[in-house]
């Protein structure tokens, strides 16, 4: 043996193999905790708000945020509910 070191390293060359692998694997998960923590879509726990997107849907919202009247919401739900039911009456 040569100055009493047994092997590469001595008795701790495991370890000093094993510590950049740790750094870099400490630094990623780092990296991926911050970018989750970041992201906006799952901010305080909320769920990513799921749109309706049938035709009812779309004009619900329209609604409610005030670009067509009640009168024209009415008519175009009546206009839409009558196209579904003729259209189901076909089938």
């Amino acid at each position: 043996m040569m100055g009493g070191f047994d092997g590469f390293m001595g008795s701790f060359g495991w370890l000093w193999m094993l510590l950049p692998l740790l750094f870099w694997g400490s630094l990623l998960v780092l990296i991926a905790w911050a970018v989750v923590r970041i992201s906006p879509e799952r901010r305080s726990g909320e769920r990513p708000e799921v749109r309706d997107q049938s035709a009812e849907g779309v004009l619900r919202d329209r609604f409610a945020r005030g670009e067509i009247n009640a009168k024209e919401y009415e008519r175009s739900i009546n206009v839409l509910r009558n196209e579904r039911s003729s259209v189901k009456g076909s089938i």
